[in-house]
């Protein structure tokens, strides 16, 4: 066997030690593209948790509240809070009270803003729906109601959660 031959093929030529560079400096970025995307996605369902946990909230303080208005016995319309009086969700009575809050920024009963869920926003809808029969259980119009709770995250995400209230005053 000559020596020349065996001398050439010991080591790396250049060529092949910029190719191999090239290819290893792809196959990085490719890796972290994937990582930065994934890492992305991992929020949304964070979030949509984080809404779901809002609405549910809201609708279990509006559902503990009574169908009627206790003062008047009536149904929505009659006697909405005031604008001073809508300072506080713990002065609301009746679910009509909720019917359009006066802001879209989640607060608590004292209507402070939560400075963790600065990024939420919640809309709430109550509204009579004649549609709802229940077997007959029911006599008018007024007798049910559609509570309509969303949430809006940062990224504009929207959790919807709708409930059925009947009155059972």
């Amino acid at each position: 066997m000559n020596n020349k031959n065996i001398h050439n093929q010991i080591g790396v030529t250049l060529i092949e030690l910029v190719i191999s560079m090239v290819i290893l400096s792809i196959m990085i970025v490719a890796m972290f593209e994937a990582m930065a995307s994934i890492s992305k996605s991992n929020a949304d369902p964070m979030l949509r948790a984080q809404s779901l946990s809002i609405a549910q909230s809201y609708l279990e303080e509006i559902q503990s509240k009574a169908f009627l208005d206790p003062t008047t016995n009536s149904w929505c319309g009659v006697s909405m809070p005031t604008d001073s009086s809508r300072s506080s969700r713990a002065r609301f009575d009746d679910i009509c009270d909720y019917q359009s809050l006066p802001d879209t920024v989640v607060r608590n009963l004292n209507n402070t803003a939560i400075a963790s869920l600065a990024n939420y926003q919640v809309t709430v809808s109550i509204t009579a729906d004649a549609s709802v029969d229940l077997e007959g259980l029911l006599g008018t119009a007024n007798d049910s109601a559609l509570i309509t709770v969303n949430v809006t995250s940062a990224d504009n995400q929207s959790v919807q959660l709708n409930v059925y209230r009947a009155n059972n005053d």
